[in-house]
């Protein structure tokens, strides 16, 4: 089992921060797999939005939020002093960007100063052919959390995925043919999917990511299975900014 983000090398060898709009790109995809993944934390319907996971061989990826440098996220609001101290104060308390300033503005700052951008939250989410694995074989290296949840679920063989993005130049004609090829050849299983969720900083690459995934996975690779997950998760609205 090799482990690989199912995107074409340009894109991977960019820092994840320079991609974030192709990350949006790809989780704002609007179409039902039919397929949806909730984690037990968030089993909150009328707070979850759902978003399309990157393709990988195995499983899928899904990027659940990002953080910010706090400060230099005030010191660029377009607002009085005033405001930037109160705003200040409830970024302090833990409340997220998008629930005290306007989206509009949120990404207008990100177009001109993308630095402000630090870490993002990621899940890798792997299907198992068992779920007998002990704690310590999953929370290694970038992992700080895990959940394996029972379930049935869709899924594509890597090959065709492969064979889909060897065939495309753009990025919305890869997602058009996934959704193609999905409703004609999905398969079905039931059994459980590993989520592994961890931080990673944002100045490295999707490359780099993979590989550490890679790394990090060994122990548990002989019971996962050789599957393309292509699912709707759903996470809280606030969350991703």
């Amino acid at each position: 089992m090799n482990f690989r983000i199912l995107l074409t090398e340009k894109i991977k060898n960019n820092s994840i921060r320079e991609i974030v709009n192709v990350i949006e790109a790809i989780q704002s995809y609007d179409f039902d797999w039919e397929f949806y993944l909730i984690s037990g934390k968030e089993k909150k319907p009328s707070s979850l939005e759902r978003i399309t996971p990157i393709p990988c061989s195995p499983g899928g990826l899904s990027f659940l939020s990002f953080i910010f440098d706090e400060e230099k996220l005030v010191e660029h609001l377009p607002y009085k002093q005033k405001v930037k101290e109160k705003i200040r104060e409830l970024l302090i308390r833990g409340y997220q960007p998008s629930r005290i300033i306007k989206t509009s503005v949120l990404e207008n700052i990100l177009d001109r100063y993308p630095e402000i951008l630090t870490y993002c939250v990621f899940e890798i989410a792997l299907p198992l052919s068992e779920d007998r694995i002990e704690e310590e074989s999953m929370l290694k290296g970038v992992f700080e959390e895990y959940e394996i949840i029972k379930t049935e679920y869709y899924y594509l063989d890597p090959l065709l995925v492969k064979a889909i993005l060897e065939e495309v130049y753009y990025l919305h004609e890869y997602l058009e043919r996934l959704s193609q090829v999905y409703e004609k050849e999905r398969k079905e299983a039931e059994g459980s999917i590993l989520l592994l969720r961890g931080t990673f900083p944002v100045s490295a690459t999707l490359t780099e990511m993979e590989n550490i995934v890679k790394e990090d996975i060994k122990s548990v690779r002989d019971v996962i299975y050789e599957r393309v997950l292509v699912y709707n998760r759903l996470i809280p609205v606030e969350k991703l900014f």
